[in-house]
């Protein structure tokens, strides 16, 4: 509980809650709540959110492309879940994926069961 104000017969104040941080925000909710002590009543005035970790940069074609040529030059087998720009929340990752393969193709290689494969470009 943070920002209490008392005026007669009402308390306001705030609540943070971190349920998103389990899903891989980096956002807290702070609900808003005034209670009137005459009443009994507590109303959520309304709800606000605030950074509390740090955000990701973004993951632009260039650093695909980055990537992808850096994958080619070493060959071998590829784990996406253990590069960095792929441990992240679901969502990002999956969009940075498909930009990471769309990368490859245009290198000519697509990436299969975590394997390299040369493709033929198309004519």
């Amino acid at each position: 509980m943070e920002n209490e104000k008392w005026e007669p017969p009402i308390l306001s104040f705030d609540v943070e809650r971190h349920g998103g941080l389990a899903l891989g925000s980096v956002y807290a909710e702070v609900y808003h709540y005034m209670y009137n002590a005459q009443t009994g009543e507590l109303h959520e005035d309304h709800a606000t959110r605030r950074l509390i970790g740090e955000k990701d940069k973004p993951w632009t074609k260039v650093d695909a492309v980055t990537l992808a040529k850096r994958l080619t030059s070493k060959g071998g087998r590829v784990v996406l879940s253990k590069l960095a720009p792929f441990q992240t929340v679901k969502w990002t990752r999956d969009e940075r994926i498909a930009r990471l393969r769309g990368a490859l193709k245009e290198l000519g290689f697509e990436l299969i069961r975590g394997k390299l494969v040369p493709v033929e470009k198309e004519h």
